[in-house]
């Protein structure tokens, strides 16, 4: 709204101050998930898989809602539940086709640069792909610890990456890309939004070899 001239407010705008929304409160996500509530309903339960996996940042709140409008327009719906959310993110990571649907695969423009960057250091795209590659297939991710990354890496002979897996995962703590939780006294990394980690993994990331031998032919 503020760099395209098209809406004619951009004058209006030249002394503001750009800031980057982050993640945003439980209750006002909701309140976004909620705002077309009269014509389209969110259960509690699909409420609360909405927050989890946009990680409460409204692009990504605003992508998933968007997506689950047109799933209802297409399929008459006016209420949606957690079975039909999954089927609108099952379809928008690239784990299920639809050729016929108005809900697409998300391009990956929709996540470069906010949740990773063409230019990011190989080592960081291939770390992203190892914590990814521990939960594949899981809709409740788990921590993963510095101790598997490691014994991943050593196991394909990345034992001189050592010092890059550590300050990739700083780098990615750092830009809140993963966040730490503790497992029995010991750190462990989830991401953020669990929508791009269930992206990454099913947009050619899936072979963790093959990911891994991109490091040893550097």
């Amino acid at each position: 709204l503020i760099t395209d001239k098209n809406y004619g407010i951009t004058g209006q705008f030249v002394h503001a101050i750009e800031y980057q929304v982050d993640k945003i409160k439980d209750q006002s996500a909701e309140e976004l998930i909620n705002v077309l509530n009269k014509k389209l309903t969110f259960t509690a339960e699909a409420v609360e898989h909405i927050q989890f996996l946009s990680g409460n940042i409204p692009y990504f709140i605003q992508i998933i809602c968007k997506s689950c409008g047109d799933y209802a327009v297409e399929n008459n719906r006016r209420y949606i539940g957690y079975p039909e959310l999954e089927k609108v993110i099952r379809i928008l990571t690239g784990k299920d086709e639809s050729i016929s649907s108005l809900v697409k695969r998300l391009p990956p423009g929709k996540f470069q640069n906010n949740q990773y960057g063409t230019t990011d250091p190989r080592e960081v795209s291939v770390l992203i792909s190892s914590i990814a590659h521990f939960n594949k297939d899981r809709l409740n991710p788990r921590g993963i610890g510095i101790h598997e990354l490691e014994k991943l890496w050593n196991e394909n002979k990345l034992n001189a990456f050592r010092a890059k897996l550590a300050t990739s995962l700083e780098d990615l703590l750092e830009k809140k890309i993963l966040y730490q939780e503790e497992d029995e006294g010991l750190p462990v990394y989830k991401f953020s939004v669990d929508l791009f980690r269930r992206w990454w993994y099913n947009n050619g990331h899936q072979d963790i070899s093959l990911e891994l031998t991109t490091l040893t032919e550097e």
